[in-house]
């Protein structure tokens, strides 16, 4: 194992819990670890995996935020909002998400050309990355509508901290791939986090969350 790169990685992550950034800015506080080239190949697959997490975000913020104050005082019609909402994002993000990762490094070589390709596995991290990171959009804005965004600051909190552990424990033997999968690892670990506050905020249980995902 390399260790300066050990090295380089441990204060990546030092600078990445250090900052309250998205993905996006991940990957440029990741920059003079990967290099210049490496680091443009994964933005680019990167915004290639997005769409459907900035149309979730999008959608989220304008829609889900005013529901969810509508139903704050019905349990039941809440829980259903809640449910419904992860599960047709699941079904859409997720199973899309599916897709590209099963057709892997074919979909950016056949789109943006051969040489953004990526490492092996790089687009389909980043596709399953994307399509939790959707999930998560969705799950954000009910605790918004609840009028408990501290609750939404802890999940992003918590992302941000999975990504920085994960990035530096996997960046130093796997590289670009290393970051994608701490990307995919830290949406997972916010998704679980929502579910379990939205358990103790309004008695909505984990599995019932984690069922509506499919």
């Amino acid at each position: 194992m390399n260790t300066a790169r050990v090295g380089d990685a441990g204060r990546a992550g030092m600078r990445v819990a250090g900052c309250r950034g998205s993905d996006q800015e991940l990957a440029v506080l990741i920059g003079p670890v990967l290099g210049p080239a490496t680091l443009g190949v994964f933005a680019m697959l990167r915004r290639l995996c997005d769409t459907g997490q900035q149309l979730a975000v999008q959608a989220a913020g304008s829609v889900l935020v005013p529901t969810a104050a509508r139903l704050a005082e019905e349990p039941v019609r809440f829980a259903a909002a809640w449910t419904r909402s992860i599960r047709i994002t699941g079904l859409a993000a997720l199973g899309s998400a599916g897709l590209l990762a099963w057709l892997g490094g074919d979909v950016p070589a056949t789109v943006l050309g051969p040489s953004f390709r990526g490492d092996a596995g790089l687009f389909s991290a980043l596709a399953v990355a994307g399509g939790l990171a959707a999930v998560l959009g969705v799950m954000g804005p009910f605790f918004w509508g609840l009028a408990r965004p501290d609750l939404d600051r802890i999940i992003q909190g918590i992302r941000l901290l999975a990504m920085a552990v994960a990035a530096v424990a996997l960046m130093p033997a796997l590289g670009s791939l290393g970051v994608a999968l701490a990307l995919a690892v830290s949406a997972a670990a916010a998704v679980l986090t929502a579910a379990v506050l939205m358990r103790r905020t309004r008695d909505i249980t984990v599995h019932a969350t984690l069922t509506a995902l499919g």
